[in-house]
């Protein structure tokens, strides 16, 4: 009677162990950052990973922005872009380009320092998510401090 327990403990640890990495939400990482700092007019690149069972992950990525600036509250911004279509695959990568004006500044008014001609770079967190066909939403995929220029460089 033990080796039959034993047995069935052993086969549970194995099914356990063995679970499928696919689901039906997706689910994304982030591979790879452009850059930590973006100068004045530059672009954010960001290269997401996802996975997902039915590998339907093609209808839309939001962007949610927070500012983290102490000096000036700014509510999350939103942004939404189409993802398009592609033939379906569980695992695969794309690529997020923000740009300066319209991804990363867009709505904020820089802030001034004080005594000084020159503005505060923004400090942002950024986070991912995709929502598939089936409008499954990921889990949320965070980039924690992204550095703004708000200054000419000389």
């Amino acid at each position: 009677m033990k080796i039959t327990y034993s047995a069935l403990a052993l086969l549970l640890v194995l099914l356990a162990c063995s679970k499928n990495e696919f689901e039906t939400k997706p689910k994304i990482s982030i591979k790879s950052v452009s850059s930590e700092f973006i100068p004045l007019g530059g672009s954010l690149g960001v290269r997401l990973e996802f996975k997902d069972k039915e590998g339907d992950v093609d209808d839309s990525l939001i962007v949610i922005r927070e500012r983290l600036n102490m000096n000036s509250f700014a509510p999350p911004y939103q942004l939404k872009y189409d993802i398009p279509e592609f033939p379906d695959k569980s695992k695969g990568e794309f690529e997020v380009l923000l740009p300066y004006a319209t991804g990363l500044v867009l709505g904020l008014n820089p802030i001034d320092i004080p005594g000084s001609d020159k503005n505060e770079n923004d400090t942002l967190r950024l986070k991912f998510v995709v929502k598939d066909r089936a409008k499954n939403v990921s889990d949320t995929a965070i980039i924690d401090r992204i550095i703004v220029s708000r200054n000419i460089t000389p």
